[in-house]
């Protein structure tokens, strides 16, 4: 399986009651008839499952943009820390800077002509894991329209192209998480010009040349 999936229903039958004991989602990533109520009909739309967590962090950060949202989580961004303590991971410091990132809620835009809604879920109960206290959530990327399944493919590539250019004064640092298996982007630094950078002329050298190459 890979990891975003889109589907879509030509006839969606009529949601039935749920029992107490049995999971709301089983089949399918949200509650038809709670998105209903927000306006969307499923029944003409493509929607993705965004599973990998720094995809779902970029299109989280995307829809912080829209003016109408209410709900937000803070997260931090280091820009100057050191680059050891980006390396090492340790305590960001007094640079640190807090931005907001949309929190759980049904968020609408339009992406090339097409009509997007991006749904943040969460359900309990809340469960002990290897990094504390957690419960379940989840974020759908629905198109409605013909033509979904390609303009969500566009913005999600648009994201990621986005997210990995660079300004011809920065760089961007990742850190490997070997836990979870992905890279953690963890700041962008001003780049320094080489005449600043003090090295032994035939190591400076080499390390030119590797780059030229």
């Amino acid at each position: 399986m890979s990891d975003t999936s889109a589907c879509i229903l030509d006839n969606l039958a009529e949601p039935t009651a749920k029992s107490a004991t049995s999971a709301p989602y089983e089949t399918c990533p949200f509650d038809a008839a709670d998105l209903a109520k927000h306006g969307i009909d499923v029944s003409k739309c493509v929607w993705t499952e965004i599973l990998p967590k720094n995809l779902r962090g970029l299109l989280l950060t995307h829809v912080s943009s829209l003016k109408s949202n209410k709900s937000f989580v803070p997260t931090i961004h280091n820009t100057e820390a050191s680059l050891a303590q980006q390396l090492l991971g340790e305590d960001e410091g007094p640079t640190s800077r807090v931005h907001l990132r949309v929190g759980l809620g049904v968020y609408s835009f339009e992406w090339e002509g097409s009509q997007m809604h991006v749904v943040h879920q969460r359900r309990g109960p809340i469960v002990g894991t290897s990094c504390g206290p957690a419960a379940w959530d989840n974020v759908v990327l629905l198109c409605e329209g013909q033509g979904g399944k390609e303009a969500t493919n566009s913005l999600l590539n648009v994201l990621i192209s986005e997210e990995e250019k660079t300004k011809g004064s920065e760089f961007t640092i990742f850190r490997w998480n070997v836990k979870y298996g992905y890279w953690n982007r963890v700041a962008r630094k001003t780049a320094r010009s080489l005449d600043s950078v003090v090295l032994p002329s035939e190591t400076k050298d080499k390390l030119v040349n590797d780059l030229d190459n």
